[in-house]
């Protein structure tokens, strides 16, 4: 019988490193690997400074190989992005990002969590419902190329 290898790997907000800056350019070097239409390179600088409890990276063997970044308002939550290295998806760090970030939402009085994906996304989407988010709406012409996202929600 074969083995399922466990590999080991940690997660740490982002304003814990002594170089963020080095940090965010794996970070970013994932977002264009993983979207189509990925979000500025300065935009992670700026969350970095108005959200730095909600940023966290995943790190294997001292690489970012992961991250998600979210905000909390008024006791509700938005998870803005959210990505995996495409050579080492489907080893369950996405779902510890996510489930890390709702967490530290939780305790800071989050009563829901939303987000939004691209209608087109469907591996995102069924990633999304099998954490218990559903869908509540859809949002027409939300990306550069015209597409619509659809709007998740999870409430705890």
């Amino acid at each position: 019988m074969k083995k399922k290898v466990v590999e080991a790997f940690s997660i740490k907000c982002v304003k814990e490193f002594a170089a963020p800056k080095e940090v965010l350019e794996q970070v970013y070097s994932i977002e264009k690997l993983s979207f189509k239409n990925p979000y500025p390179k300065y935009l992670f600088y700026t969350l970095l400074m108005e959200v730095p409890e909600f940023f966290l990276v995943c790190l294997m063997e001292g690489r970012v190989v992961g991250y998600i970044v979210a905000s909390l308002k008024n006791g509700e939550g938005h998870i803005l992005s959210l990505a995996v290295h495409p050579n080492y998806r489907r080893r369950g760090i996405g779902s510890a990002l996510l489930a890390k970030a709702l967490t530290l939402m939780r305790i800071d009085g989050a009563w829901r969590v939303k987000l939004e994906v691209s209608e087109n996304n469907v591996p995102a989407l069924e990633f999304y419902k099998s954490h218990g988010f559903k869908i509540i709406g859809r949002i027409e012409s939300y990306y550069e190329d015209g597409s619509g996202a659809l709007l998740l929600q999870k409430t705890f």
